[in-house]
């Protein structure tokens, strides 16, 4: 039987009135939109509990998560006042915690200036309005990729790409904001070039082991260290996300920047778009390191023969490429749901006819 590499358990009181609005958007967060099925999800699961009564503040509890539907469970309750000071909500957090396994992971939500008095919390309360969602997401999908990643590691490693002619004052505000969330370590050239090393390998080296955060302004595609980076990035099998920061156009399109998550600068937004880019990152390195696991887990199930080659973004001219230079690798290649349409694989197959591209989903109906 599958079980997931872990699975989110969302617990809220039924009168916390945006209980069910932070649910949904975890979900659509974790697992994929259902309003948008062409979207690339997640595909972790996210159930939601609450109890089945009316939302009225003396509502009883749910009785039990049952946890051992993943191999590691997450459990987030979102601690308003309401479940903090209702009768039996505190003793059925004691419960599930006295039920946790080794390796699952009780994540408090504090969304009122009263402390859970447990495990290290989510502090919302503070926080203005507009970002509190989209903060609960970002620390969340920030533990998740923690649990997943090596034990050493406690920041996503990005590399941020620019132009120093006209995106250096866009890259000093991400790396700057990455710094202060906790949650991601930007390498900024030159700042960040030891002394003495040789820049150009340097570069090359920290594109090929980090997260590239592409600063698309005017002149990006016309630099060739732009191009260097991002190529590298890509050939490395890394994250790539794109912060389209365009003022009037480029002079060429480069045609290796697409096929991942693109962000729309916008100045005097800034905070909150900061927020959107940070979740991006995040969701982008959860996303390479979960789908790698989950095609473990199902290619043990099905047994199947030979591990295939796996591939956590949607495969393109260049990722397949560098795929047929890997001596003895499968001529399987598994990448995220939903499948590519006809036409693209038509066009990816002329590199190599006789690799066999499919999804989870296709593995699982075959």
């Amino acid at each position: 039987m599958y079980r997931a590499p872990l699975a989110v358990h969302i617990v809220w009181h039924p009168a916390f009135d945006r209980g069910a609005e932070y649910a949904r958007a975890v979900f659509k967060h974790l697992f994929e939109d259902p309003d948008d099925l062409a979207s690339h999800g997640l595909r972790i699961p996210v159930y939601h509990w609450r109890s089945s009564g009316r939302p009225v503040r003396d509502a009883a509890p749910p009785w039990e998560i049952p946890l051992a539907t993943a191999e590691r469970a997450v459990v987030v309750p979102l601690l308003d006042d309401h479940f903090l000071g209702t009768l039996g909500w505190d003793a059925f957090l004691e419960r599930t915690c006295s039920r946790m396994r080794q390796g699952d992971v009780l994540l408090p939500v504090q969304l009122t200036s009263r402390r859970p008095g447990r495990a290290q919390a989510i502090a919302l309360h503070g926080e203005p309005q507009e970002l509190r969602l989209p903060r609960l997401l970002n620390q969340l999908t920030h533990e998740l990729w923690r649990l997943l990643a090596p034990a050493d590691a406690q920041t996503v490693p990005a590399f941020i790409s620019y132009a120093r002619s006209d995106g250096t004052d866009i890259a000093g505000q991400v790396s700057a904001f990455l710094a202060a969330s906790g949650s991601a370590s930007a390498f900024f050239a030159p700042r960040d070039v030891p002394h003495g090393e040789s820049w150009r390998q340097e570069l090359r080296q920290q594109a090929r082991r980090s997260l590239l955060v592409a600063i698309r302004s005017d002149a990006y595609t016309a630099r060739e260290w732009c191009q260097i980076e991002m190529l590298e990035a890509k050939r490395a099998g890394m994250p790539v996300v794109v912060l389209d920061a365009l003022a009037t156009r480029e002079a060429r399109g480069f045609p290796y920047m697409g096929n991942g998550p693109v962000l729309r600068w916008r100045a005097r937004d800034s905070d909150l778009l900061l927020e959107e880019l940070l979740g991006l990152m995040l969701r982008e390195a959860l996303r390479f390191r979960f789908f790698e696991l989950r095609v473990e887990r199902l290619w043990s199930l099905q047994e199947m023969g030979d591990r295939p080659h796996v591939q956590p973004a949607p495969p393109e001219l260049l990722t397949m490429l560098e795929r047929a230079t890997l001596a003895g690798d499968s001529s399987l290649l598994v990448y995220p749901d939903p499948p590519l349409g006809p036409d693209e694989l038509d066009v990816i197959r002329l590199l190599d006819a006789g690799v066999e591209l499919v999804t989870p989903l296709m593995v699982l109906a075959s």
